[in-house]
Parts: C-alpha cells; sequence; structure tokens
C-alpha cells in the first residue's frame, strides 16, 4: 500500500473502533436502569456488564488466529455485521435473559478489535507503528466522550416520539446499529486487505515466540497486573455510580448518559494536558504511582454526598 492509501485504511480503522466506543458507551450508562426495571439483582447487574468484557477476553485469540488465516479485511466487516446485530436484538429485549444473550454477543463481536489492532501492525511500519497503535487509543476516548452524550441525547429524542417504557433506549440502540452497519457498508467498499501471504505465514510461526518473549519481560507482568486492576476498579464504579445516582438523586437515562460523557471529557483532558507532560517531566514509571493514587482516590466518595 502507498502512503496515503494506508491513511485512508488508518482512518476506515479508526471510525471502526470509534464506533464500537460509541456503541459502548450508549449501552453501558442505561444497562444496569434496564437490568433493574426487568427485576436483575445487584448480583446479576453485575454479571450482566462483565459477561460483555469475558466475551472479548475468551474470543479476541480466535478472531486473531482467524484473520491470520482468512484475512483482516473478511474478519472485520463480519463482525461489523455481528455488532449491527447485537445492537438491534438489545434493542429488541424485553427480559433480563435476552439482555444476556444481546451482551453476549456484543463481546463475541466485538473482539475483533484485537484484529483492528492487527491492521495498523500491518500497514505501518516499525518506527511509526506507536503512532498507528496510539489511534486505537485515541478512538477509545473520543468514543467514550460520544457514546453517553449521544445516548442520552437519543434517549431524550426517544422520549418525545414515543414515551412508551423502553422505547427510549431502544431507540438509541437502534441508531447504533444504523451506524454499525453504515460502517460495514463503508468497509466493504473502501477497506482494502492488510494481509499477505508473506505477512501470514510469518504471523504463524512467530506468534507463540513473540508472546513468550514479552511475557518474559519484567515489566510486562507488574504492567497487566495494574491495568487489570485498573480496569478492575473503573467497571466497578460504572456499575454501581449508575445505581446509587439513581437510587439517591432520581437520575434518569438522560442525567446518567451525560455524566458518563462528562467523565469521557475529563478522561481525555487530563490524558492529554496533564498526564502526558507529566510522565515526559518526572518519567513513565515515576508519574505512574500519583497517578494511579489519585486515580483511587477519586472513588472513596464522601459518605455524607
Amino acid at each position: 500500500m502507498t502512503a496515503t492509501s494506508n491513511k485512508s485504511q488508518l482512518a476506515i480503522i479508526f471510525f471502526t473502533v470509534f464506533l464500537y466506543l460509541v456503541g459502548f458507551g450508549v449501552v453501558i450508562p442505561i444497562l444496569p436502569i434496564l437490568s433493574r426495571n426487568f427485576g436483575a439483582t445487584a448480583l446479576e447487574t453485575g454479571l450482566l456488564l462483565s459477561v460483555y468484557s469475558l466475551m472479548q477476553f475468551l474470543f479476541a485469540p480466535f478472531w486473531g488466529r482467524l484473520s491470520d488465516r482468512l484475512g483482516r479485511r473478511p474478519i472485520l466487516l463480519f463482525c461489523l455485521v455481528g455488532e449491527t446485530l447485537s445492537y438491534i436484538m438489545f434493542a429488541w429485549a424485553r427480559s433480563l435473559e435476552w439482555l444476556f444473550v444481546a451482551r453476549i454477543l456484543a463481546g463475541f463481536f466485538g473482539a475483533s478489535l484485537s484484529t483492528a489492532s492487527a491492521y495498523i501492525s500491518d500497514i505501518t511500519p516499525k518506527h511509526e507503528r506507536s503512532k498507528g497503535m496510539a489511534l486505537i487509543g485515541a478512538a477509545f476516548g473520543l468514543g467514550f466522550v460520544v457514546g453517553p452524550a449521544l445516548g442520552g441525547g437519543l434517549a431524550v429524542w426517544g422520549q418525545h416520539i414515543n414515551p412508551a417504557p423502553h422505547f427510549d433506549t431502544s431507540f438509541a440502540s437502534y441508531w447504533v446499529a444504523a451506524l454499525c452497519f453504515a460502517n460495514f457498508l463503508f468497509g466493504v467498499k473502501f477497506l482494502k486487505e492488510s494481509l499477505s501471504e508473506k505477512s501470514e505465514s510469518a504471523a504463524k510461526r512467530k506468534r507463540f515466540s513473540i508472546m513468550w518473549q514479552y511475557l518474559n519481560k519484567k515489566t510486562v507482568g507488574p504492567l497487566m497486573t495494574v491495568f487489570l486492576l485498573s480496569s478492575l476498579a473503573m467497571s466497578s464504579m460504572e456499575a454501581t455510580l449508575i445505581l446509587f445516582m439513581g437510587e439517591k438523586y432520581q437520575w434518569d437515562v438522560k442525567q446518567v448518559s451525560f455524566g458518563f460523557a462528562y467523565i469521557g471529557v475529563i478522561i481525555i483532558f487530563t490524558q492529554g494536558f496533564f498526564g502526558a507532560p507529566t510522565a515526559a517531566k518526572m518519567g513513565r514509571a515515576q508519574s505512574a504511582s500519583p497517578g494511579h493514587l489519585a486515580f483511587g482516590s477519586g472513588f472513596n466518595r464522601d459518605r455524607r454526598c
């Protein structure tokens, strides 16, 4: 691929990952409210939120291996169709069991994010690969801002169109499904295959040796542990904060969604204007500890609030 072609392909992958996070951001704020309305216990609500990530954890290697054999493009396009169907099923769900089915399917097809990362690795030279991978992070951050805000706006619009129960959340889910399908059509026309015959055979030869090599590095294990614990804390907050704000302050879907969009804006601001300069000045390792201390202190809310 030429440099211009690579840029256009990176833009498509960026938009694909962005839409994935938009869908995630639309659904996450309303999921605990929906599950509670369908009679879920606290444990069932937690399981409903975690089953999505569990499916991603289990099936990311599956999509990665399949994309090595069949190519990145067909896997990405197939999973976009799957995500479309999962959001349609979420919109149709009127019981806790069907919510579980919809989230399981969304996690299964959403695990193709590993394929999107592999696509970027295929089309970027080694000295520019970190910049390409940074697009994934940028798409995550932007999607986490736009998703909840879009979900809140669509929920308000849906309430004006039809005040029937659950119509507002279904209305938002249908829009996300439409965006995923539009991205699929765009990919069919413009997305090119990135995996050549040579790179495919190389990936098959080196996959396990490279994985073992990186796992044996001294910094990888601790970093994975830190990332796991941070993600666990964040996901616990996502589940409990929504229910807490609904019970304490009677927040509805609109207010919860805009609240999460606010969190996303703060994340982008701190990472772009505070975290990066601090890491450059203090060093990455030295800035990690105060960063996680601040992260943890944010969860220690005042009992009087």
